[in-house]
């Protein structure tokens, strides 16, 4: 089962709020999305499409996440 979810236009701004966030901390803590990849274990496309608010993942993935430290 896929962690991808289809975005409603009503999740838009949400989306891009959430990307714009993950791209400002990623690059803070001098990541590529190849490293933030990596170290997360989802695909550099997603993250790709995280951070341009057309992707949206499962809300038990970011848990998982939470150990990462950017």
């Amino acid at each position: 089962m896929s962690n991808i979810l289809h975005i409603t236009n009503s999740d838009s701004d949400v989306l891009t709020h959430v990307g714009a966030n993950l791209k400002r901390l990623r690059k803070a803590a001098g990541l590529s999305q190849t490293a933030l990849a990596d170290a997360s274990g989802i695909s550099r496309r997603m993250i790709a499409g995280l951070e341009a608010g057309t992707a949206n993942i499962s809300l038990s993935s970011p848990v998982s996440y939470t150990h990462l430290t950017l």
